[in-house]
């Protein structure tokens, strides 16, 4: 996945005339620190799961990935969201709660 966005965004870059290089080291290794932080524990969490859980409850769980990665972004990057954005988290959210509550009444 990580390989097709590359793909699919360096045009994007091009022409919108976006710098590649000449970012400082920090913010390379912060990139790098991120792009294996966030993969490796990813999959390491998701495959533990898979093992433990059923995949009905954790295909449903894995929506929830963008909702913490917003809030996340809150107070890591000062990124503020829109009432949109906070509704459809609630969305997300309340509708992993129905489903983890069908899979326990089971």
């Amino acid at each position: 996945m990580s390989i097709t966005a590359t793909i699919l965004l360096l045009p994007v870059c091009v022409v919108l005339h976006e710098p590649l290089t000449g970012y400082p080291a920090k913010a390379c290794w912060d990139f790098l620190a991120l792009a294996a932080v966030t993969q490796v524990f990813g999959y390491l969490i998701v495959g533990y799961a898979l093992g433990a859980l059923r995949a009905s409850l954790i295909a449903p769980t894995l929506l929830a990935q963008p909702v913490f990665v917003a809030l996340t972004a809150i107070p890591l990057l000062g990124e503020p969201l829109a009432a949109i954005q906070c509704l459809g988290g609630i969305a997300v959210i309340l509708g992993i709660l129905v489903v983890a509550r069908y899979h326990q009444q089971e």
